[in-house]
């Protein structure tokens, strides 16, 4: 019961999206190209930084030297007092939390793509419950200076976490974020259904990342309740390109327009205060 209220979130989720990440998962491992197994070896290294990465984003320590030595002593000083307990629940649940982790690193390791950090929440909450059975590890020393030391360590990270939670909210109110955040492209979806002046039109989306799904459930979400309607997905009639350029290779989308898009004449092309490239055509 626990495991599948556990899975609810998920549950739903794929139940409103019509099953799209089981879909995909179907797909990517039953009617995918075969390909080498060389090619699965070129990933491991990026691989690798994101999951350092994951563990830095935990603790929100600044120099990243630092973070990756915090990670190592977080590991070594775990499994040096998981040798030691006697508590055989509790050695069995920290052995889990720690098996995890390399667990993690063999699943994803088939994956030809990158790992994001949002793939490795449960090594975050890896990474907290052994930081905190070490330091309760180290109290039960009852070491006068492990006991100062530990609480060092705990009021630093406080420290640490509070601060840089008060710098990125402050960041993130003043800054506008482009093609990025949710304002630019809420701004960029009002533009296209104002335009239109309420005529129905269709919509085709250019992402860097290939996926259009933010746009999809924007649509949904936002557009469908403030204007009524949610754009069609065909290459005909009045039909607006949004393209979202890519930051290091801006000039990608040309090849998209060459050949996905290919027909129908240019009315206008709006360059909007988010970067979005908003086209508006005649199919």
């Amino acid at each position: 019961m626990g495991f599948l209220i556990a899975y609810l979130p998920m549950i739903a989720f794929e139940m409103r999206h019509g099953l799209l990440g089981l879909k995909g998962i179907l797909s990517y491992l039953f009617f995918r190209k075969s390909v080498p197994v060389s090619s699965y070896f070129k990933f491991v290294p990026d691989h690798f930084n994101a999951f350092l990465n994951n563990f830095h984003n935990t603790f929100t320590i600044g120099n990243y030297y630092i973070s990756y030595a915090f990670m190592a002593l977080v590991l070594a000083g775990s499994i040096y007092f998981l040798l030691q307990e006697k508590n055989k629940a509790l050695k069995k649940l920290f052995i889990f939390l720690l098996i995890i982790i390399p667990v993690n690193f063999f699943v994803f390791s088939f994956l030809r793509n990158a790992v994001y950090d949002y793939y490795l929440t449960d090594l975050t909450v890896s990474y907290i419950f052994l930081f905190v059975y070490l330091i309760y590890s180290l109290l039960r020393l009852k070491s006068y200076r492990l006991s100062l030391i530990s609480l060092f360590f705990v009021v630093f990270l406080v420290l640490v976490g509070v601060i840089s939670s008060i710098k990125t909210s402050i960041y993130d109110y003043s800054d506008y974020g482009g093609t990025s955040k949710l304002k630019g492209k809420v701004d960029a979806i009002d533009y296209i259904y104002k335009d239109s002046k309420g005529k129905r039109f269709n919509l085709l989306v250019f992402a860097p990342p290939v996926y259009t799904y933010p746009y999809d459930y924007l649509l949904n979400w936002y557009g469908k309740k403030k204007y009524g309607f949610i754009p069609g997905k065909e290459k005909k009639g009045l039909v607006y390109l949004l393209i979202e350029k890519a930051p290091s290779q801006p000039w990608t989308y040309q090849g998209w327009l060459k050949t996905v898009v290919k027909k129908g004449k240019i009315v206008k092309t709006v360059t909007l205060p988010s970067g979005f490239i908003v086209e508006e055509r005649e199919m």
